[in-house]
This record gives C-alpha cells, structure tokens and sequence, in this order.
C-alpha cells in the first residue's frame, strides 16, 4: 500500500515493456489518488513511449489542470499534441 514503492513497481514494469501490469498500477495509484504527481508522469510516459498519444495527451491535461506552474506537464501535452499531428495547438 505504499503509493511510492507502486509508482516504482509501475516504472519497473514500463520499463520491461510490461505494459499492461504498468497501467493496472498506475490506474490503482490514480484510482486512489487521481492527482498523484509522480503517478501522472509515470502514466503519462508510459502511454507516451507506447504510442498512444491521445490518451498520454489525457493525462498531460490532467496534470496540467492540477499543476499548471509545473513545466514538465506543460511540455507533455505540447509532446503529446506534436505527436497526434496539432503543432499549432502545441
């Protein structure tokens, strides 16, 4: 149960190309706390990495909602927008 070492765990499982064991973690962490700031980046990099650009851009928003003064959330969405092919949004 510690929010942390999940987090971890959900990196781990991302980084060995786990991906389905990655987001069943990171959806607990969030489920529990939908605003966890290093779960959201994970999450994020995660559907990122894989490709899955609109829902990385979900989250990105998400966090950019919750942490506007953070960069890096503003840099995700504006990676996420390239990517799905909306420069100009981004």
């Amino acid at each position: 149960n510690y929010t942390d070492i999940q987090v971890f765990l959900g990196r781990l499982y991302t980084w060995t190309e786990k991906t389905d064991s990655a987001r069943f973690i990171f959806k607990k962490v969030l489920t529990a706390n939908p605003l966890h700031e290093d779960a959201l980046q994970a999450n994020f990099d995660l559907e990122y990495w894989n490709n899955r650009f609109p829902r990385a851009l979900e989250i990105a928003e998400v966090a950019v909602g919750a942490y506007p003064n953070r960069e890096n959330f503003t840099t995700d969405k504006a990676k996420a927008l390239r990517a799905m092919g909306k420069a100009q949004e981004a």
